[in-house]
């Protein structure tokens, strides 16, 4: 097969789990289409939220919170707002995602696909995420992020052992690089570092759907055909890279096969 043409990659095997991680600017945007999702699927698919943030007076602009969630904890507001709302069970950790054995705790390391999806705009924690796809057996990490009026998603996948798609910071290195020294608990919000990396509504939205447009893929068509997302809203401009046979060869693996697109 020519190396640049298109495959989808088809799960014959169920069981995913979703751990989020980040439930603010782009992440709180997420979690209610998500919620949306799985209940229309009518599964018993595990989501778990993480994010050790409180809510501020600052945040009700941009991120998907209103004034009488001020001093609780993100993750908490997001998941008592959309389990209940859908009838699905949402849990959360309330805690930064600073160690692997926060991830543990969510799940990572069972016997699932796990789907962990990084909505956070700090170096250290990407990095931190990163290091979790390479220190796991399976994993589809999806890695969503932008600036004042851009921004990109991207996908990595490992099954077994084997790395069929490198992780989001392979293919976008700014991502990862940077002061390895600082979590969010050590620097500036998002939210106060706004004036020198601006980030509109819109552009937290669009991000938010580009996680979703993954997700919908993963779980209602069993497969995966895209390996990122670039988008620009002031060109407009919004690009999807496609999976191809030189990407990911022809693995023949329990679980998963490899299809022209």
């Amino acid at each position: 097969m020519d190396p640049g043409a298109p495959v989808v990659i088809a799960f014959q095997r169920e069981g995913f789990r979703i751990i989020q991680v980040g439930c603010g600017g782009t992440g709180g945007y997420v979690v209610p289409d998500v919620a949306r999702l799985i209940y229309s699927l009518q599964e018993n698919i595990p989501y778990t939220l993480i994010d050790g943030d409180t809510v501020e007076q600052k945040n009700i602009v941009r991120q998907n919170f209103v004034p009488s969630d001020v001093g609780r904890n993100k993750a908490e507001v997001i998941s008592a707002r959309y389990g209940p709302a859908y009838g699905i069970d949402i849990s959360y950790i309330p805690e930064y995602a600073e160690s692997g054995s926060v991830l543990e705790r969510a799940g990572i390391n069972d016997n699932s696909i796990p789907i962990l999806i990084g909505a956070v705009d700090n170096t250290r924690t990407r990095q931190l995420l990163q290091d979790a796809f390479h220190s796991v057996r399976n994993v589809i990490y999806i890695d969503a992020g932008n600036g004042e009026t851009d921004g990109q998603a991207a996908l990595g996948f490992k099954m077994y052992g084997d790395t069929i798609l490198a992780p989001p910071g392979d293919i976008f290195p700014d991502l990862i690089l940077g002061e390895k020294s600082l979590f969010p608990s050590q620097v500036i919000s998002c939210a106060d570092a706004a004036i020198t990396l601006p980030q509109t509504l819109c552009a937290n939205r669009t991000a938010a759907t580009t996680i979703l447009w993954f997700l919908h893929g993963l779980l209602v068509g069993k497969r995966l055909a895209y390996r990122s997302i670039i988008f620009d809203f002031t060109k407009p401009y919004f690009r999807a890279i496609p999976i191809t046979y030189g990407m990911v060869g022809s693995h023949i693996i329990n679980g998963i096969e490899v299809l022209p697109a």
